[in-house]
């Protein structure tokens, strides 16, 4: 023994770590004390395949190939479809999507006083349920579309947005705008 932690083989005499089980240099085998020249031969482990038989946790289908490969990479394997180029797009198609929807609301800023004034009455409660309560859709509809263009569009905005008002029927208040230039 040469330094402590170290062992030395008895067939070929080098220096090896304590736990070593087989020398490199000679075969060496300590648990059985014979050489053993087949346990000197590397075993490496196949590496994980590019494509799979079925789908499963960290597996992604290529929209292209339609090859089921391993969900980390970039670009598949088989036809070089860009896996960042779709997650790209998607979420430009999102965010676009948002912008829309954006567009769409109504603040308060944008309404009219009588606008304003029309909202506050109906959520205090003095127009609907009350004095137009009997009214059927379509003439909350008409109702609407009396109180002018830019009003009308306000309020069919604020509905689509909040999703308020089902009592009205929105589609003749959206083809009347429309008939109107709008």
């Amino acid at each position: 023994m040469s330094n402590r932690g170290k062992k030395d083989c008895p067939n070929c005499k080098a220096e090896l770590g304590a736990r070593t089980i087989l020398c490199k240099s000679c075969a060496y085998h300590f648990p059985t004390k014979e050489i053993r020249k087949d346990l000197l031969e590397v075993k490496i482990a196949p590496k994980s395949p590019k494509f799979y038989d079925t789908m499963g946790p960290g597996r992604k289908t290529c929209p292209s190939c339609k090859k089921i490969v391993i969900a980390i990479i970039k670009n598949c394997p088989e036809c070089n479809f860009d896996f960042i180029a779709l997650k790209n797009q998607k979420l430009a198609e999102k965010l676009k999507q948002q912008e829309e929807k954006e567009k769409n609301l109504v603040t308060k800023e944008d309404m009219s006083p009588l606008t304003k004034q029309i909202l506050a009455s109906i959520s205090s409660g003095t127009i609907y349920p009350g004095e137009y309560e009997k009214e059927s859709s379509a003439e909350h509809a008409k109702r609407i579309l009396s109180y002018g263009k830019e009003r009308a569009l306000n309020l069919l905005k604020l509905h689509k947005s909040t999703k308020d008002w089902g009592h009205v029927d929105w589609k003749m208040v959206e083809e009347e705008l429309e008939n109107k230039g709008l």
